[in-house]
């Protein structure tokens, strides 16, 4: 039961900074994602002096070039996020390589597995201590 609770407790601890570390890396500022937002701005501040008056041509055609922009914005947003994690990415490209192929783990497969390693690994570490001084 202690075992257990050990675990769970290497589990909350590892994923805690993981997700911590993905979210600083998920969160930055790249000068696409600084771009995307600059457009989509001033595409808002087209719209808002066209659409002041009333809605019309004008003003749906400004609507569609912010929708376009904050699109583009997501999209540069998404490509940040992907690459927030290179351990596991580069575990995947690394596996589909090695293998030709054959095998196509996800990220979420590594993120996983390295949670698992880093929430057993020291447990089984201390047992192994334990076992060795009571073997004396």
């Amino acid at each position: 039961m202690t075992f257990v609770f050990a675990v769970m407790a290497g589990v909350g601890f590892a994923s805690i900074n993981i997700a911590d570390a993905t979210l600083v890396r998920a969160s930055r500022l790249t000068p696409a994602v600084a771009l995307a937002q600059a457009a989509l701005t001033d595409a808002m501040s087209a719209r808002d002096r066209e659409c002041k008056g009333g809605v019309g041509k004008f003003c749906r055609e400004r609507e569609a070039a912010v929708n376009e922009r904050r699109q583009a914005l997501d999209l540069a947003t998404q490509t940040v996020v992907q690459t927030a994690d290179p351990q596991t990415e580069s575990a995947v490209r690394l596996v589909a390589w090695v293998t030709h192929g054959a095998l196509q783990p996800t990220g979420n497969d590594f993120a996983m597995l390295r949670l698992v390693l880093m929430a057993l690994l020291p447990q089984i570490g201390g047992i192994l201590l334990m076992v060795g001084r009571s073997a004396k």
